[in-house]
């Protein structure tokens, strides 16, 4: 038994002439409700290739009579066919199935909306006995099938679908194996790409269904419901199709290794403190970062969800990310949340080891080892930048441990508790006087509005650290300054190399120019453009300083054959 697109339309076709629909509603009860007939139908029109026992097997099955006669075995015949026979699932035809359902949709919902959620209920339950007892090693293309065709239903987000059918088929679908999750997110990738945006929103509406309709108490906690959890563990598989299908940086531009070659030694050992980022099994497998995509198919905002964010206490949420036990937590899947729900998971990460720097503090002083268990940070207003910087070099050398303490702000000749106005208002200070452009540290770019370093300042590296570690306190002790970097500033942080589409962020024009000089096709590039492989800019002082990109650089024009030469 299995469905095909013209199969389809022949019974339509059929009962709207008899204007009796039961030979539809009882194919559709048949096929949906099995895994082995659904991931048959619907699959792309090519002859499987064979090996000669397949053949044998087939043509055993096909002549069973005669098999029989001659053999006069019947069980012995049967139990043959069966143990010899190897069934090949075909890939399913999306745009088929697709059509299928157009077609079918033009019916009233009401002629056959139970018989199939009625089936997809049992499909459901079929998989969920089925998928616990496979092997990873055991062949899955049927379970990938019957989940393309059944998240391509139009009204999967409406009705009966979403408050029965869904539900269920998310609830069996938590089983799959990273193998299974790996190859939907590769088929909603490229053939199922423009069901993307329809299938994340049938499970965000499920989503936000099951947030607003359930009763949570202080023993039933949002994590506890297990048609929310299940259908956020599809929403990833999504998320990673997304990324997928989105454009992705070249493979040349691979991840910088060497990232505390550069800094200063005396901060080596800051640097080297970072935590490391749980690995992500499903990443893995399909050979993909976050940091690869440079835009994805969908915003990444279409996957927040904001009634979810909003119920999820993230003080019992990050207890579960960092407990061992297996629970169950939203920071796993943060692409669900709001950035202001994110913001509170960093808060109490930080929040914890601040307490736990307090409490070593405290044992430190029983055993006659005294050290203050808050960082201490004494300035004068007017000279703001050297006390600070000078204070926290001095920390930084001699026990970058104490950077992880809560911050004490302390204004000299200024009376005053630091409870967190200090502290933010020290932060402000500090920004004003480092970002001003007499400081000349930084650069402003004024069509993107966004800060960089600047190329001709005067200050050293050492110097740059320690405004690193400004900008990090300010974030460890939650608070938010208006910075602006650009997007590649944040990539190379988290040790991605820079490309040439980072500068659209930096300087929008000089991007746009170089993009027409390199899209420009026709042989007169160079008298079009006359540039050559020099470039200019301003020091602090206005001087115009010229950079040859390459030996002689001013003296060689760009050309149609040049202007991919590499200028390294």
């Amino acid at each position: 038994m299995y469905l095909t697109e013209q199969g389809l339309y022949d019974i339509i076709d059929e009962c709207e002439t008899t204007e009796c629909y039961s030979p539809l509603i009882r194919t559709l009860g048949e096929i949906f409700s099995s895994i082995e007939n659904l991931s048959k139908s619907f699959v792309q029109e090519s002859t499987p290739t064979t090996s000669p026992t397949m053949d044998s097997a087939e043509n055993k099955c096909l002549n069973k009579e005669e098999l029989r006669h001659l053999e006069g075995e019947k069980d012995k015949d049967e139990d043959s066919c069966a143990e010899s026979s190897s069934t090949v699932i075909l890939p399913v035809d999306l745009s088929s199935v697709r059509r299928a359902y157009n077609d079918l949709f033009k019916l009233k919902t009401s002629i056959f909306e139970n018989a199939l959620v009625n089936a997809l209920v049992t499909l459901a339950g079929n998989l969920q006995m089925e998928l616990p007892t496979r092997k990873e090693k055991d062949n899955h293309d049927d379970i990938v099938n019957v989940l393309l065709i059944v998240f391509e239903i139009p009204a999967l987000g409406s009705g009966d679908f979403l408050e029965t059918a869904l539900p269920a088929i998310c609830r069996a679908s938590q089983w799959l194996p990273v193998e299974v999750q790996a190859t939907l997110a590769r088929m909603w990738a490229g053939p199922g790409r423009p069901s993307i945006r329809n299938i994340l929103e049938n499970l965000q509406q499920l989503i936000t269904l099951k947030v607003i309709v359930t009763p949570f108490h202080r023993d039933f906690f949002i994590q506890d419901e297990n048609v929310i959890t299940s259908a956020t563990k599809l929403v990833k598989i999504l998320y990673y199709a997304n990324i997928l299908a989105g454009v992705l940086e070249p493979t040349y531009l691979g991840y910088v290794d060497d990232m505390n070659d550069s800094m200063d030694e005396s901060f080596l050992s800051v640097k080297l403190s970072k935590s490391i980022a749980p690995e992500d099994s499903l990443a893995t497998v399909l050979g993909v970062n976050i940091l690869d995509c440079r835009k994805p198919f969908l915003p990444y905002s279409e996957f927040y969800n904001e009634p979810l964010s909003d119920m999820v206490e993230m003080d019992r949420d990050f207890a579960n990310f960092k407990s061992e036990l297996g629970k169950f937590s939203f920071m796993n899947y943060p692409f669900i949340l709001t950035p202001a729900t994110k913001t509170m998971g960093l808060y109490f990460d930080n929040r914890i080891r601040m307490y736990s720097e307090r409490r070593i503090s405290i044992l430190q002083a029983v055993t006659g080892h005294p050290s203050n268990p808050y960082l201490r940070v004494k300035v004068r207003r007017d000279n703001i930048i050297d006390d600070a910087l000078v204070e926290l070099e001095i920390i930084s050398m001699e026990n970058p441990n104490d950077l992880k303490k809560q911050l004490v702000v302390e204004f000299e000749g200024e009376q005053g508790i630091d409870e967190g106005g200090v502290s933010k208002e020290f932060f402000q200070l500090v920004i004003e006087e480092i970002f001003n452009p007499d400081y000349a540290m930084f650069t402003m770019q004024n069509e993107s509005q966004t800060v960089w370093f600047n190329p001709t300042s005067f200050e050293s590296t050492a110097q740059f650290t320690l405004i690193g570690i400004v900008l990090g306190l300010a974030i460890y002790n939650n608070i938010i300054l208006a910075v602006n970097f650009p997007m590649v500033l944040y990539r190379k942080l988290m040790g991605r190399k820079g490309s040439f589409e980072d500068l659209v962020d930096w300087n929008p024009i000089l991007y746009s120019s170089l993009k027409q000089m390199l899209e420009f096709e026709d042989a007169d590039l160079e008298e079009v453009f006359m540039q050559t492989f020099r470039i200019s800019y301003q020091d602090v002082f206005g001087t115009i300083i010229n950079y040859d990109l390459k030996d002689k650089g001013d003296k060689i024009p760009v050309t149609q054959e040049n202007k991919y030469v590499s200028i390294n």
